[in-house]
This record gives structure tokens, C-alpha cells and sequence, in this order.
């Protein structure tokens, strides 16, 4: 999983500094896959290994944006008042470790290890996120590393220009 993840990261940044170089008609701020905390924080066990390789990612430019937040963050999730559950249609725990630049948010279901995209209409009480009809969670990802390769994926697709691909965060037509 090492080697896997360490590619992944060589070649996200690679995009990255491709996309720093291209002329976008606006200033771009920084992007990019964040270097390894030194200090250890708790994290779900499925992201352990990405976090041990590197402290989430900062991409608002690349769509809407994307932000895997940094480890410190991921621990301090519930007490940041982000949901712990989600109620409704499919209740589940979660634990929140990423957003979108609308303040969506990108949760792992700690029992099936799913990626889930938590759209920001719905509300969120006593850190229950409570799905509806109008703002309907969506499985993204069946784990952490299908969800690397899907944010890998809207990356590329965002820096070729390709406005047909089926990023995450698009809502379904």
C-alpha cells in the first residue's frame, strides 16, 4: 500500500505543478498534496496509511474544490461539531476527513470503509447529519483507495479540460 500511495502522491503533485503552469485567466492559488505532519494524530484505521505518507491535500482550484483535510483535523472532527452519524435513508457512522469548496463534506463510513459525499444542505444537529430527499448522501468510493483514484481522476480530468467527466462532486443528471 506504500508504494501505491507514494505513486499516488508523485503523480498528483506532478498534475498539480502542470496545472500551476497553465494560464487559467484568474490567479490559482496553491494546490497541493501537503506534507506529512510530523506530530501523530488519530485517524480512522483505513486512513492511517495515507496520513502516514502525507497530511491531506489542499486543491480548492481544481473544480470546486477539494480539501483532504490536514491529520489534526480528522482527530478533532466530532468536537469541530461535524456529524458522527448520518440518519435517514441509509444511517450510518461516520467520520469526516475532507470537503468540497461549497462546504460539502467527504465522510468514511467506519463500518464498510465507503467514501461518502454529504451534500451541505442538509442539516446537521448534535453531530447527526440528517439525509432527506432534497440532499441525498452519495457513496463516492467502496474505500479509501478508490476514493484516491477518483480525486486522482477529477484532478486530471479538471487540467485537461474535460468538462463530460463525472467528478464526485457533480450533481447527478
Amino acid at each position: 500500500m506504500d508504494d501505491y500511495l507514494e505513486n499516488w502522491v508523485t503523480s498528483v503533485r506532478a498534475t498539480l505543478a502542470e496545472m500551476a503552469e497553465m494560464d487559467w485567466g484568474y490567479p490559482i492559488g496553491t494546490n497541493d498534496v501537503r506534507e506529512r505532519s510530523a506530530e501523530r494524530h488519530v485517524v480512522p484505521p483505513s486512513l492511517e496509511p495515507f496520513y502516514a505518507i502525507c497530511d491531506g491535500a489542499s486543491l480548492m482550484d481544481v473544480f470546486v474544490g477539494y480539501d483532504i483535510h490536514p491529520s489534526w483535523m480528522v482527530e478533532a472532527a466530532a468536537r469541530r461539531g461535524w456529524p458522527t452519524r448520518i440518519e435517514g435513508k441509509s444511517p450510518r457512522a461516520i467520520h469526516v476527513f475532507g470537503s468540497d469548496g461549497g462546504g460539502s463534506m467527504f465522510a468514511l463510513g467506519t463500518e464498510d470503509g465507503a467514501v461518502y459525499y454529504l451534500p451541505n444542505e442538509a442539516l446537521i444537529e448534535d453531530g447527526v447529519y440528517e439525509e432527506n430527499e432534497l440532499c441525498p448522501v452519495r457513496r463516492v468510493a467502496g474505500s479509501v483507495v478508490e476514493f484516491l483514484e477518483r480525486l486522482k481522476g477529477d484532478i486530471e480530468a479538471f487540467v485537461r479540460g474535460d468538462e463530460d467527466h463525472p467528478y464526485m462532486t457533480r450533481w447527478p443528471t
